[in-house]
């Protein structure tokens, strides 16, 4: 059955003789969809045909069939290409990735979409290697122009770029990458969309570069970025280590916490988590709101934890501060689940525990089932 419900708005950027003309789609309502996991591939393609776009869309410099048509200069090999096999946590059935060798590259006059984060060429191709986001997502979600006017963007001298784009995906895939391009390239200025969420700004305080913020196009004479391969969802182990070795001052010596992130003002939150919150304090558990906390002091909180609980979701990339074995616990709503956080706590050596809960009709905590549960984990 669906997993959940969906409104989205697509966002499709056109250009014409007169420059860009915004077209919304938007879905109407909710709809309910049944055997979701079985025909999204299916419906998305179809979305991708009817909305008239195709995989010449995208450019790479890796590929001669899809030639990038934009000049850059290899700078260094940051990684070589790796494989990694992890266990399903429920099925025990192994998923395996191949993550591409990967290369620091300075691009020279390319558009960048800063909500996304990915770089184009002058006919709006999409620039793969800027996105460890898939090709069908980067077509059917962010959509750009066809033939960018590319003078009537604002234009930047040599930069880097941060992106903004979801705290897991910021955090794990983009955060450790962007810190490579600083250390490669320490005084150049570093360019963020205006509508950064907190915890960019909290970042990129700890930096000395200065920063600029940006539309949601611009043109970037000389900007550096390290290559990526389809590899969203998969954590990559250096990148873990880039890291904690960045924020190692910021964790702490101390251990025993135990710690619930909340995601009361948040989506994919239970409908009953206050009762779900109330039930933990009483066993020992501190409630944490990390979007009310500065990023530092959420590294420091989190490092000092032994157990980090909260619903499914990006709070739980947190883990990342914990010392190695600890224990995460995600609360999976049974009709939303991804990947992300037990492959995590899988490259960080912590035991990942799932508590299942809701129907497709509710989406709520049997508290006395999570009580039974904790008991018999010992908590």
């Amino acid at each position: 059955m669906f997993q959940g419900y969906a409104s989205d708005t697509l966002l499709i950027k056109l250009s014409d003789a007169e420059g860009y003309l915004t077209l919304y789609i938007l879905s109407v309502g909710f709809v309910k969809f049944y055997s979701w996991s079985k025909y999204e591939n299916f419906i998305r393609r179809l979305l991708i045909k009817f909305l008239g776009f195709d995989y010449g869309r995208l450019a790479s410099i890796h590929y001669e069939d899809s030639p990038s048509r934009v000049e850059y200069t290899i700078c260094e090999k940051m990684s070589e290409s790796s494989f990694l096999s992890i266990p399903h946590v429920l099925t025990g059935e192994k998923k395996s990735h191949v993550f591409q060798e990967r290369f620091l590259v300075d691009y020279s006059n390319v558009i960048v979409d800063s909500d996304p984060g990915v770089f184009l060429n002058s006919r709006g191709q999409i620039i793969k290697e800027s996105s460890s986001w898939p090709g069908d997502r980067l077509l059917y979600a962010w959509p750009s122009p066809r033939r960018p006017n590319i003078s009537t963007l604002k234009s930047y001298t040599e930069s880097l770029f941060m992106p903004s784009y979801g705290f897991y995906h910021w955090l794990i895939e983009d955060l450790p990458t962007f810190i490579q391009c600083a250390s490669y390239f320490p005084d150049r200025s570093v360019l963020v969309n205006k509508n950064a969420p907190k915890y960019v700004h909290d970042f990129l305080e700890s930096i000395p570069n200065n920063i600029e913020y940006t539309e949601k196009f611009f043109v970037a004479e000389k900007i550096a970025s390290v290559t990526r391969g389809d590899d969203v969802g998969w954590p990559l182990e250096s990148d873990i280590n880039v890291l904690l070795e960045f924020f190692n001052r910021e964790r702490k010596n101390v251990e025993g916490r135990k710690l619930y992130i909340s995601r009361k003002n948040s989506s994919r939150s239970p409908t009953n988590e206050k009762n779900v919150e109330e039930m933990l304090q009483g066993r020992g558990f501190e409630i944490v709101h990390t979007e009310n906390l500065h990023l530092k002091e959420a590294i420091g909180l989190i490092s000092t934890a032994d157990v980090l609980m909260g619903p499914h979701g990006a709070g739980l990339s947190g883990q990342v501060w914990m010392k190695y074995g600890s224990r995460c616990i995600d609360l999976v709503a049974s009709t939303y689940w991804t990947e992300d956080i037990y492959r995590l706590s899988a490259i960080l050596n912590h035991k990942y525990i799932p508590f299942i809960y809701g129907t497709e009709t509710q989406n709520e905590v049997n508290i006395e089932n999570l009580v039974n549960f904790l008991v018999l984990n010992g908590l």
